[in-house]
């Protein structure tokens, strides 16, 4: 009888153990998923960026701007960058909110005059 009642204490030890393994799995991937939602909106939009610069228009871009896309907040500022006056330094961040926290994709590049 004692036996049984280890067996069913390990059984139910493990069966704990892949519940818990499983949901920081399925959040996991939840973020996974918000992340590269995030670095596709950035993408896109440092595309636009790049067209622009392509097209010698850089300098007729606001400074900075917002927005909301979905769930996900952006905003970027674009500004002289003081060592190297032919180029402009180009910060461009995505914020949401995920399970309760906000987090946040930084990126910055470079854009030619």
């Amino acid at each position: 009888m004692f036996e049984l009642v280890m067996a069913i204490g390990i059984l139910a030890a493990g069966i704990v153990a892949v519940l818990q393994a499983f949901a920081f799995c399925a959040r996991s991937t939840g973020l996974f998923c918000d992340i590269a939602d995030a670095v596709f909106l950035a993408e896109d939009a440092l595309q636009d960026f790049e067209f622009k610069e392509h097209q010698a228009l850089v300098s007729k871009i606001a400074a900075s701007d917002k927005g909301k896309s979905g769930k996900f907040d952006w905003e970027y500022s674009l500004e002289e960058d003081p060592e190297i006056k032919t180029l402009y330094r180009l910060n461009y961040k995505v914020n949401w909110v995920h399970a309760e926290k906000t987090e946040t994709l930084d990126l910055a590049t470079f854009l030619q005059k």
